[in-house]
């Protein structure tokens, strides 16, 4: 009986340092962007991009340090490679975004490496840290070229959570289906 339950405090554990996992099953204007709830809990949302789209995901806190991450899945096109841009409302400056005229921001750049953890086959690409202040936010992923599956990692307290679908598209991301 020991055995099963070390096992099972084990698997607990485990759980419980993973990231919530949410899908979004599309967000590709800032009007309707995909609403992070609880920033300060750490999150892996998943999604899928084709060629030249982009998904919008809006976080407005009071003031927060964001820790963002993207990832691409094993097994995507060779060519998919989504781009990570923060936004933030007030400034007007050029963008490669028409719908973000009223945003100043930038793309942040990061090399693809390999990575294997949390259950996760794929690759690692741009990551960023900032304490942000109040503010209306936007973190776009966007993919220039290709189609594939991304997941954008945030940063915060490891609480379990998530979502049916978060959870059905770890195999997606490895698969990058």
């Amino acid at each position: 009986m020991k055995p099963v339950l070390a096992l099972l405090a084990t698997f607990s554990l485990s759980l419980a340092a993973a990231h919530q996992p949410f899908w979004n099953p599309g967000s590709s204007t800032p009007s309707s962007p995909y609403v992070i709830e609880e920033v300060e809990v750490s999150k892996a949302i998943f999604g899928e991009l084709e060629t030249g789209s982009a998904h919008f995901i809006l976080s407005v806190p009071d003031s927060f340090n964001l820790d963002v991450g993207v990832f691409k899945g094993d097994n995507c096109e060779e060519i998919f490679s989504p781009e990570l841009w923060i936004f933030k409302e007030g400034k007007v400056t050029a963008t490669p975004f028409e719908s973000l005229a009223n945003f100043s921001g930038r793309r942040i750049e990061g090399e693809w490496s390999a990575y294997r953890g949390h259950g996760l086959t794929g690759f690692k690409g741009a990551a960023y840290q900032e304490r942000l202040e109040a503010g209306t936010y936007s973190i776009v992923i966007h993919a220039p070229e290709g189609k594939g599956v991304y997941l954008l990692s945030l940063g915060g307290l490891e609480r379990w959570g998530g979502n049916r679908e978060g959870r059905a598209a770890i195999p997606r991301f490895n698969s990058c289906t």
